[in-house]
């Protein structure tokens, strides 16, 4: 996902400045890429923060030892997926 916003990103830069409305566009260039590494850096967390729950987790779970058991909980992660990328934040 992240590569398809840097080819945007990309795109509105060349589009702004083909346009000419821009005054500096060595800063606005590099603002870009500090705004991309900085999104960059947020998944990498994100990602590295929700390995570390996942892992937690199953520690302090006791592992399934049947099927439909396996299916709640997956069902339950899913949910909780769901309820992440809707933003609420709540447990």
């Amino acid at each position: 996902m992240l590569g398809n916003l840097d080819d945007m990103l990309v795109v509105v830069i060349v589009g702004i400045l083909l346009l000419g409305g821009l005054k500096n566009p060595h800063k606005v260039a590099k603002d870009v890429g500090k705004t991309i590494n900085e999104m960059k850096n947020v998944q990498r967390q994100f990602s590295d923060e929700l390995k570390r729950e996942i892992d937690e987790s199953l520690q302090d779970d006791p592992q399934p030892s049947s099927v439909e058991e396996l299916e709640k909980k997956i069902r339950e992660l899913q949910n909780e997926l769901e309820r992440l990328k809707n933003g609420d934040n709540k447990a």
